[in-house]
């Protein structure tokens, strides 16, 4: 739960940094005051990514060897390594944490067509995962692994967030339609 309320306030600090910045691009391109809000919004929430995937993790200055880092290219492996973990919790919060990273990205950002989001959501993961190992090689972070689970549980959330946003989006326009017919 604290690792929820500290990404809601790095986004809102991120949010509220970079709302000034849209409002006096748009006054000057001349075009409606929030136009592009949902720009903030992506950027706000990539920083947030950027916090808690490597931020959190310390300088480490020495580089790891290929064979020393760890991964796992073997799918539901880690899951369910996490799930039959001793202590309930570590595995709630890896598999959770990983699902629900990419959610809220999927809900701001517009993607057409399920197989797109899909897409948009591995190839994300995909980077995050390869970003973690070639910065845990060189030493600019401790080790952090490369782990097929991650980019399942990953994709996942953001294709349910991406469900999501379609879902509310036709219930906005059935509700539009209704008023409609109404008057």
């Amino acid at each position: 739960m604290h690792q929820i309320i500290d990404m809601l306030y790095s986004f809102t600090i991120a949010f509220l940094i970079l709302l000034p910045l849209l409002l006096i691009y748009n006054a000057v391109r001349r075009r409606g005051l929030f136009r592009n809000l949902s720009i903030i919004g992506v950027v706000s929430y990539a920083l947030v990514i950027i916090e808690l995937v490597f931020l959190p993790l310390a300088y480490q200055q020495e580089s790891y060897n290929w064979s020393e880092l760890a991964y796992n290219f073997v799918p539901f492996d880690s899951i369910i390594g996490a799930w039959n973990h001793s202590y309930y919790m570590v595995g709630l919060r890896n598999i959770a944490g990983n699902f629900v990273l990419l959610l809220p990205l999927a809900l701001l950002v517009r993607v057409s067509g399920w197989k797109k989001a899909v897409a948009t959501g591995f190839i994300i993961s995909l980077s995050i995962e390869a970003i973690q190992l070639i910065l845990s090689k060189s030493g600019l972070i401790f080790m952090r692994s490369f782990d097929v689970d991650d980019l399942i549980l990953n994709t996942a959330g953001f294709f349910i967030g991406y469900a999501i946003r379609k879902g509310i989006g036709r219930m906005l326009r059935r509700s539009k339609l209704i008023v409609k017919k109404e008057m």
